[in-house]
């Protein structure tokens, strides 16, 4: 803690003369690009008045007493005289030079030395005070004559305006003198800096002294957000800047706590899901379980507490390994498993697939109930060949006996042509109840709902069956209340007593008794029941008459006709209407089919408080008729 402090200090102390040194550099930067500038400008205005001022003094001069002209012409004292007047009234050097270049005075030069001077021709200055519109120039360059670096301004006497010799008066000044006010601000900001160091080094021990508590709280706070432990609310009373840091760390605290909460319910609640799936979930990272939900634990026969084990030590399917061995990302392969799940065989569909981060992930599906539901279907569409193979085959041996000649002999012909008949009969028989039953498990087969009273139905049925009743003389006997009803559809309460009654009298002997009466029944329900005194059901049989072409005794079945589905449609009509159908034992003998279905107003009859259509309603007629697969 010590050395990440004392590291604060040093690097706060840095900035701090970093900002001085980048400030002083820039200020002088700034003075020698923008001020020097303006005082050269300034001292260059001053030179060309005491340069136009000279002139006009030395025009006057050579106005009284003029000069020689040529080459041959020696330089005039007096000139040289007003030089060095005009030099020391200025304070500084003024030149006389003629239009040839040769220097007639010079305020730092004696009169003696004028001669030895160099020809001032070429002198940026004078070449530019003779070529210029205005009249003047200034140049700024080293002295050959002072050795030293001058800010010259030249400027045209008036006599070259007049017709005479041209005469060009130049002021100059040491440029150290030009340069002395910016030469004593950069002094200026040089002590400056040296203050701001000072000041920055005791500012920093001071802030780092009031800052030093503070910031140990907060780094004591923060590391232990960092190992994500629970912190206490952070307060500062330092400066609004660390309390600021200190707010926005608190805020950063209370987010992460939300995060964290957040996360872990998301976390909770894809468990959740995952626990409440049908389909099993397996997921493998680096050869270990990383997670494994409710549904895998049934069919694998693992647990949760073998996350984190080997996959190979947790799992005992050789074949499920090396499909999890090869998984490869973006490559899924599947494999079908035959396993015991709560005692009972179950077929399983395990999924493999490899994912981009390295992980597998194996789903298994409980097929169990689809392969029930396809050996129902292939049950369904054999014992409808077998059902449409008697009769079709009938007709078409009576066909062809009657073509091959039998159409001839009346007597013989008549057998055949009944034969044909009952069984086109059959056949329509079959073909109306299948599409009796594939419209009601299709959803097709409209209900009209409304209090029914049972004894006028049940009355009218009787009566439409009382000719066959007294055909085999059978005793058609109803006890049923006038004041009994029911929540139902007319049409399909008809037609669920119909197929009752008339399965009852095809099994029922001659001269037997069929008996339509009220039992008890749980609340909010009634009861219907159908007994006879024929052949009865054995208890081993009793749960499936209901099935499509189910038949008890396949001869007796094939006796007394039927085409095996009256009972079907029974059960899909009742359980439409939210009711219920079976079967139980008649005493001394026969059986009684009986029919439950809701009272007027009972909770029953409510929207969404029928049952679905029974197990195998999955296995409609359109399913049925599938072509088999190859």
């Amino acid at each position: 803690m010590s050395g990440l402090w004392q590291g604060f200090r040093s690097r706060l102390f840095v900035v701090s003369v970093a900002l001085v040194v980048v400030s002083a550099t820039a200020s002088t930067i700034w003075l020698r690009a923008a001020v020097r500038p303006l005082l050269q400008r300034e001292a260059e205005s001053r030179l060309l008045q005491q340069a136009r001022v000279s002139a006009e003094a030395a025009a006057a001069l050579l106005a009284q007493t003029p000069r020689p002209t040529g080459n041959g012409a020696r330089p005039d004292a007096a000139l040289d005289a007003l030089a060095d007047r005009l030099g020391e009234a200025a304070d500084g050097r003024v030149t006389l030079i003629d239009e040839t270049g040769s220097v007639l005075g010079d305020s730092h030069v004696d009169h003696a030395a004028l001669g030895q001077l160099h020809d001032h021709s070429d002198r940026p200055e004078v070449s530019g005070a003779l070529a210029a519109p205005a009249g003047w120039a200034a140049a700024r360059r080293h002295s050959a004559t002072l050795d030293r670096e001058m800010l010259y301004v030249a400027a045209r006497a008036p006599t070259g305006a007049a017709g005479g010799p041209a005469l060009i008066v130049r002021a100059s000044l040491p440029s150290d003198r030009v340069d002395a006010p910016l030469h004593r601000l950069y002094q200026l900001i040089l002590v400056g800096a040296a203050i701001g160091l000072v000041v920055s080094g005791f500012m920093t021990v001071l802030a780092s002294g009031l800052m030093s508590r503070d910031l140990r709280r907060l780094t004591h706070h923060t590391t232990r957000l960092a190992r994500g432990e629970q912190a206490e609310p952070l307060v500062l009373a330092g400066p609004l800047e660390l309390a600021g840091i200190a707010g926005s760390v608190q805020s950063i605290s209370a987010d992460l706590q939300r995060t964290v909460s957040s996360l872990a319910a998301e976390r909770r609640q894809l468990e959740a899901i995952l626990d409440s799936m049908s389909e099993g979930i397996l997921s493998i990272d680096g050869g270990r379980v990383a997670r494994i939900n409710g549904a895998c634990t049934r069919m694998l026969g693992c647990a949760d507490r073998d996350r984190g084990r080997k996959v190979h030590k947790v799992l005992d399917d050789a074949e499920l390994l090396a499909l999890i061995d090869r998984a490869r990302p973006g490559q899924a392969e599947e494999l079908t498993l035959e396993r015991e799940v709560a005692g009972e065989p179950h077929l399983l569909l395990a999924r493999v697939e490899g994912r981009p981060d390295g992980t597998t992930v194996v789903v298994l599906h409980d097929v169990t109930n689809l392969h029930r539901l396809e050996t129902i279907r292939r049950d369904f569409v054999a014992n409808v060949s077998h059902e449409l193979r008697t009769p079709v085959s009938v007709v078409q041996a009576s066909a062809e006996a009657l073509q091959d000649g039998a159409l001839e002999q009346p007597a013989i012909a008549r057998r055949f042509v009944d034969a044909i008949l009952r069984n086109t009969e059959r056949l329509g028989l079959l073909i109306s109840d299948l599409l009796s039953l594939s419209r009601i498990e299709a959803g097709r087969y409209t209900f009209a709902f409304t209090t029914l009273t049972v004894r006028p139905v049940v009355d009218e049925v009787v009566e439409v069956l009382a000719l066959r009743a007294r055909a085999r003389s059978h005793v058609l006997q109803v006890d049923v209340p006038d004041d009994v009803a029911v929540h139902g559809d007319a049409g399909a309460l008809e037609q669920v007593l119909v197929n009752l009654l008339e399965n009852a009298m095809k099994y029922t002997p001659d001269g037997g008794r069929i008996h339509v009466r009220m039992a008890p029944a749980p609340a909010g329900r009634v009861r219907i029941e159908v007994a006879d005194n024929g052949p009865g059901i054995e208890p081993a049989h009793q749960d499936r008459v209901f099935e499509r072409f189910y038949r008890v005794d396949t001869g007796r079945s094939r006796e007394v006709g039927g085409t095996g589905l009256g009972l079907a449609i029974v059960k899909h009509l009742c359980e439409s209407m939210g009711g219920a159908v079976g079967v139980t034992a008649n005493q001394p003998k026969g059986s009684i089919f009986w029919v439950e279905l809701a009272r007027p107003g009972s909770p029953l009859t409510r929207p969404g408080a029928r049952p679905a259509l029974g197990k195998d309603a999955a296995a409609g007629i359109a399913a049925a008729f599938a072509p088999e697969p190859p």
